[in-house]
């Protein structure tokens, strides 16, 4: 969290220095890529939970 308010203090001095746009751009992205990830993950979760209950149902039906 210490590196979130080292980012705050030139926006309270009203000048965007050039590098701060970029790392906005750089947190969005990774923000992005956690969700993609997090998405890729339940995806494989939920074929696998319908994999298993089909073989369930073909076990005992």
């Amino acid at each position: 969290m210490a590196h979130i308010a080292r980012f705050h203090v030139p926006i309270r001095e009203h000048r965007v220095p050039p590098g701060e746009r970029h790392s906005i751009g750089t947190i969005v992205a990774g923000v992005v890529a956690m969700l993609a990830l997090a998405g890729m993950v339940g995806g494989l979760l939920a074929a696998a939970a319908w994999a298993g209950s089909r073989l369930v149902l073909g076990v005992f039906s």
